[in-house]
């Protein structure tokens, strides 16, 4: 790292709380800033506010991360990675917004401060005006896996600002970290509030997007009533009721939560996922690295999902760098052919396995940035072989490639990460390579306008093929913001007439690699996201008719597409039900009631 190491005496005043009112003050000198070449800080005295000084920080142009550039402290507060709720107070003032918008930016931040990096607090802050202002950024970190680290000391963690969103000028001054113990819900605390475009609840946007999903997402139907004996059921009590979307709507399903009969939490979190999805992926036992195998357990789940009518997506076939491939493979480094071969025989045996399991495969996986095979190999033309050899072992199977940073940098200028997923799925249709599908993964830190999303998709959806939003969840403290942001996100995704699916990786913070999932708290309380969820997936977007059929046996109606009960009544007074499929392209039904 490049850090710059600035002495300020008396540039922060860290005020930190540990629960119950205690309190330890300290006076810090030692900051780093790294500026990337983009930014410059500098010292600057303030008058009549609390703080004597600030730091004055300038940044000349974006950069593609976000902590490229950073001021950031060591921390002298004890710190666990148990769930609790960790707090950033600071003061700052905007001297020179962002380009078109009308506040400059900051993520605050407390973290490790060493790998794996894990967060305490991971919040985007927008700084409006020139006067100096109080902001509040809330984070809760994950707890901690067992047997790993949990506890840290004074100078193990740092608390500090990334910067890197664009031009903008900004000053900083008087932070403050508070610990809280016995918070689960996010109502009644100072958070500061956070816009992005498009939020307003009476969006434009939203409105046309509205429209969409009346044309794309729903079908015209008529359903001619007979008897067993083929006549007409005129003037019949009829009711029609979706049952589950055709659109899937899923997410990740952990194979030892759903297998582990020891868990209190087992049976409601099968009981959950039933509810609330049509779609799952497993969140680890088909990576390679971590041992991929069909056993005993991943058979269990298997079973559950085609009991429940869930169907199965997978991810994922390669990951292809050393860090996400067993270990083994990397002592073959020096015999690119044989590593060729073993990747070779890799796909054959996961393909060849679950051909008949799942519904689609991510075969690749971000090879923006996990390249290192891909680079052994002679360079992106192997990509296309992979997708030849998964479909000699698989010839009817959906063969996605996936990657993280598309959606989630909606606001920015195309990077480089959004550059190359548009060369490697050019380069695979050119050389007609077998790719099916498109994978988003978006797992969002800040806010994309939904607009800006939308385009992002158009680009991608030129190409013609299905794109899928795979692993989405929402890093923020801020659960008002995360149910709007859901909102959005769905109006977004059915929206799109290249979009056939949504899953979010996982959806119960008891069970989700940040410990901040879209649906549920850790104890089961449903979050505001949940409800939206709940209420745009299972209410507004679903289909409930009542009526009676006409003189030929008729009755006819629109609908969403996807699975239905037909309810008829009877002459004798009997309600009987039938299933049927409302299909883009299928207007006309017969339902035999016997």
């Amino acid at each position: 790292m490049n850090w710059f190491k600035t002495a300020v005496p008396a540039l922060f005043a860290f005020v930190i709380s540990v629960a119950a009112s205690e309190s330890v003050t300290d006076d810090w000198n030692q900051f780093r800033f790294r500026g990337a070449g983009v930014a410059e800080m500098e010292v600057v005295k303030t008058s009549g506010q609390s703080f004597p000084s600030a730091a004055k920080i300038a940044v000349k142009a974006a950069r593609p991360l976000t902590y490229d550039v950073q001021l950031a402290a060591p921390c002298a507060l004890p710190l666990e990675l148990d769930g609790e709720v960790v707090e950033v107070i600071f003061h700052a003032r905007c001297l020179s917004p962002l380009p078109g918008k009308n506040y400059a930016q900051v993520q605050a931040l407390v973290e490790v401060a060493g790998p794996p990096w894990s967060k305490f607090v991971f919040t985007p802050v927008q700084i409006t005006g020139n006067t100096w202002k109080r902001y509040h950024a809330f984070g809760r970190s994950r707890p901690a896996k067992k047997d790993a680290k949990r506890d840290f000391g004074p100078g193990e963690t740092q608390v500090g600002f990334n910067l890197a969103y664009g031009p903008q000028t900004l000053e900083l001054a008087g932070v403050e970290v508070v610990k809280h113990k016995g918070v689960t819900a996010t109502e009644g605390l100072p958070i500061s509030p956070f816009y992005y475009p498009g939020r307003e609840a009476n969006a434009a946007w939203r409105a046309e997007a509205e429209k969409r999903i009346e044309t794309i997402r729903k079908g015209d139907f008529t359903l001619k009533l007979e008897d067993a004996a083929g006549n007409p059921l005129a003037g019949v009590p009829v009711r029609v009721e979706m049952v589950r979307h055709r659109f899937p709507f899923g997410s990740c399903i952990n194979r030892w939560m759903a297998v582990d009969d020891d868990n209190d939490n087992q049976q409601r979190y099968l009981d959950e996922f039933a509810k609330w999805f049509n779609q799952a992926v497993f969140e680890s036992s088909m990576k390679w690295h971590n041992g991929f195998a069909v056993d005993d357990e991943v058979r269990s789940v298997m079973k559950f999902l085609k009991e429940n009518r869930i169907s199965l997506r997978g991810h994922c076939t390669l990951w292809p760098s050393w860090q996400m491939t067993p270990p083994w493979l990397r002592l073959l480094e020096k015999r690119p052919d044989a590593i060729r071969e073993v990747v070779r025989d890799h796909i054959f045996y996961q393909i060849g396995t679950l051909k008949d399991d799942v519904v689609e495969m991510d075969l690749v996986n971000e090879p923006y940035t996990h390249n290192d095979l891909i680079k052994l190999l002679g360079g992106e033309k192997v990509i296309g072989d992979w997708f030849r050899t998964a479909r000699q072992a698989a010839p009817d199977l959906p063969l996605y490639i996936n990657d993280f940073g598309i959606l989630v940098s909606a606001d920015k200028p195309e990077d480089e990460h959004r550059k190359h997923y548009h060369e490697v799925i050019s380069r695979l249709l050119q050389e007609k390579a077998p790719l099916g599908g498109i994978g988003m993964q978006s797992h969002f830190t800040d806010p994309q306008a939904p607009e800006n999303m939308l385009k992002i998709l158009d680009e991608y959806g030129k190409y013609g093929l299905p794109i899928k939003l795979t692993e989405y969840d929402f890093n923020t403290f801020d659960e008002a913001l995360a149910g709007d942001y859901m909102r959005d996100i769905l109006y977004v995704a059915f929206s799109h007439p290249a979009v056939e699916g949504f899953l979010m990786w996982g959806f119960w913070d008891g069970q989700h690699w940040l410990g901040n999932a879209p649906i549920f708290r850790a104890d089961w309380s449903l979050k505001p996201s949940g409800k939206v969820f709940d209420e745009l997936v299972h209410h507004r977007w679903s289909t409930r008719l009542e009526g009676k059929s006409d003189a030929t046996g008729i009755y006819a109606g629109r609908g969403f597409y996807g699975d239905y009960r037909v309810s008829v009544t009877t002459g004798d007074g009997k309600t009987v039900e039938v299933p049927f499929t409302l299909e883009p392209g299928i207007t006309n039904y017969t339902v035999k009631v016997k």
